[in-house]
């Protein structure tokens, strides 16, 4: 990230400045820029490719929870899972 690009976002603050909303628009500009600059480098995968990469198991999961979830059964989602 630039520094002008930081002094502009902290410009368009107010006087009273909530330091962590200036760091979250920071992270996200970050995040942004670095998106950016992977469709520029081709670093992007198209929806098939990204689905493939997904192993079956993992889909089995989401399969499950979301009949769990159409016949109102409470899902626990252990991030382990994942």
């Amino acid at each position: 990230m630039k520094k002008i690009a930081v002094i502009e976002l902290l410009n368009s603050f107010e006087d009273d400045l909530d330091v962590q909303i200036f760091i979250q628009r920071l992270i996200l500009i970050e995040k942004i820029e670095r998106g950016l600059q992977d469709v520029a480098e081709g670093k992007i995968k198209n929806l098939k490719e990204a689905k493939s990469t997904y192993n079956a198991d993992f889909t089995e999961k989401i399969q499950v929870s979301r009949s769990q979830v159409k016949n109102g059964e409470t899902r626990v989602v252990d991030l382990n899972d994942l």
